[in-house]
């Protein structure tokens, strides 16, 4: 009896079941034929979609969270990287909660754009929680780190002098560099000629060895001690020509009244084929272009200051100049012979002034009364021949007198 009834309730149950899916059968032909549509089919992961966590669901894990940059600085973008899992395989989305120095942040994203200002050591967390879109959500796990030191920046680097370089001069390099944390700054210089690194390590370079053409180049880092900014290169700086210059030094005037000067040059190229002229000069001055022999001697009349200003060149581009005075004063020899010029020209004649005087004088002093007795005719002999000029006296040792 017992395994029947259990047979009739097992029948009855299938009576159940097919009579409830005949009911819908009937259902879904009934709405077929009223145009609605069929009713879903029972699901229970929508049903448990519609009450809360489905049954046996199981919460996301975080298995790691970090910052990016771990030491960022003031002013950058800091973006949270979490990894997850998910027991179920649902997709995963996240909450972040971030904090600046203990004060809660608006942001509620996964970067975090950090302000300027914020000083080093300053502490940043974020705090992350995981869900899998069943409202299940993971355990918080936080991620933390703290303003780094911040590197100096290197806005610019001056070369002094500005423009080509002349050899003999140093090139200078001044950086300007400032630093957010208020750090000392110390710089590296790196120079290179025609592309070679030399070893000079400060802020000058000599150029004494350079040549004209020559190309230099430096390049600098700024430091903190602890970090380096980002380095400046110079563009190439040309060694230009050098300008020859006049070492000598003019002198006086001769004892005859004339003036004379060698005027000696030095070019910093080793250029020889220097070249001179006078730019300002009293007239009647000359110069040899090539030696650089001055001369010059003062005609009547031109007393007082004369301004001279030399110019040599060394026909590369560059001049050098000296600027003297000379003073003629009254009285001042002006009858001399004048020099030959170094070009090998004669000598100048004298003064005609000079000597249409002193033939003045002597025709003034042939027509007064003179101080001097005229000289006497030489005596002669019986037939008017001049007889010989008697021998001059000679002076006799004492052993002569004595005998």
């Amino acid at each position: 009896m017992s395994g029947g009834s259990a047979r009739s309730g097992s029948g009855a149950a299938r009576g159940t079941r097919r009579t409830g899916l005949a009911g819908l059968a009937a259902a879904a032909v009934l709405a077929g034929a009223c145009g609605g549509e069929p009713p879903p089919a029972p699901s229970g992961r929508s049903m448990a979609d519609a009450a809360g966590p489905r049954a046996g669901n199981g919460a996301p894990v975080l298995e790691s969270v970090r910052l990016e940059p771990s030491s960022p600085r003031a002013g950058q973008r800091v973006r949270v990287v979490p990894v997850a899992s998910d027991p179920d395989g649902d997709g995963l989305t996240y909450a972040f909660t971030w904090r600046v120095a203990g004060t809660a942040r608006p942001d509620s994203g996964p970067e975090l754009v950090l302000e300027d200002g914020l000083d080093r050591g300053t502490r940043i967390e974020v705090v992350v929680v995981a869900r899998d879109g069943q409202q299940a959500e993971s355990a918080p796990m936080t991620a933390s780190a703290s303003i780094g030191n911040q590197p100096p920046e290197l806005g610019a680097v001056v070369i002094d002098p500005p423009g080509d370089i002349t050899r003999g001069h140093p090139v200078i390099a001044r950086p300007r560099a400032v630093d957010a944390d208020g750090d000392e700054i110390t710089y590296t210089f790196s120079w290179r000629v025609n592309g070679e690194a030399v070893p000079v390590e400060g802020d000058a370079l000599e150029t004494a060895e350079l040549h004209r053409g020559d190309t230099v180049q430096v390049r600098v880092v700024a430091s903190d001690g602890q970090d380096e900014s980002d380095p400046i290169e110079s563009p190439p700086l040309r060694v230009a020509n050098a300008a020859p210059k006049i070492v000598s030094q003019p002198g006086a005037f001769g004892a005859d009244g004339a003036f004379r000067y060698e005027v000696r040059a030095e070019d910093p190229d080793g250029d020889r084929m220097l070249r001179f002229r006078l730019e300002q000069a009293p007239d009647g001055m000359t110069i040899d272009g090539l030696s650089g022999a001055i001369q010059w001697r003062p005609a009547l009349g031109q007393t007082g200051n004369h301004p001279v200003v030399v110019v040599v060149d060394d026909r590369q581009g560059g001049t050098g100049s000296q600027q003297f005075e000379l003073r003629v004063s009254e009285g001042a020899p002006a009858n001399a012979v004048a020099p030959a010029a170094a070009s090998g020209a004669p000598p100048a004649a004298a003064d005609p002034d000079a000597r249409a005087g002193d033939e003045d004088e002597g025709r003034e002093a042939g027509d007064g009364e003179s101080t001097e007795a005229a000289a006497a005719p030489p005596p002669t002999g019986r037939r008017g021949r001049p007889l010989p000029a008697p021998a001059a006296p000679t002076t006799l040792g004492e052993d002569e007198q004595a005998e």
